[in-house]
């Protein structure tokens, strides 16, 4: 986790950070979520990135996404190869319910048709969050 904070003289902070995770497809499934909250409470969005670091077997296609938006980060990606990237700028597109705007801490969710054999993937969550001053 990465993490730079600019603070007010009043406690108010506005923080740029990163949480990042290991995430081994489920195979029993059509989605998986992260073990952590990599999406964190009062904040903004800016990207989640992901990279394939064991190729995804059976299934046909993967997005990224929350539980409540499949697709919310990324676009359907077919190429389930090791090494297959994607950058997920797609919830910056603020007319839809799905926009930058994280209320609540949450998982991301990898959504798959076609439950994976195997695969795991490195999702990494880029944001902005604010902090109310504390005087």
């Amino acid at each position: 986790i990465g993490k730079e904070t600019s603070y007010t003289p009043n406690g108010a902070q506005w923080v740029f950070g990163s949480n990042s995770e290991l995430l081994v497809l489920s195979t029993g499934g059509l989605t998986t979520d992260t073990v952590g909250n990599l999406l964190p409470a009062n904040s903004i969005i800016e990207a989640v990135v992901a990279r394939v670091t064991t190729a995804i077997t059976t299934a046909t296609s993967w997005v990224l996404g929350d539980a409540t938006t499949a697709a919310r980060f990324t676009t359907v990606d077919t190429t389930m190869t090791l090494g297959e990237t994607q950058t997920g700028t797609k919830c910056a597109d603020q007319t839809g319910a799905a926009g930058p705007r994280q209320s609540a801490a949450a998982k991301v969710r990898v959504t798959t048709v076609g439950i994976p054999g195997a695969g795991a993937i490195r999702i990494t969550v880029f944001y902005r969050q604010f902090v109310a001053p504390t005087s």
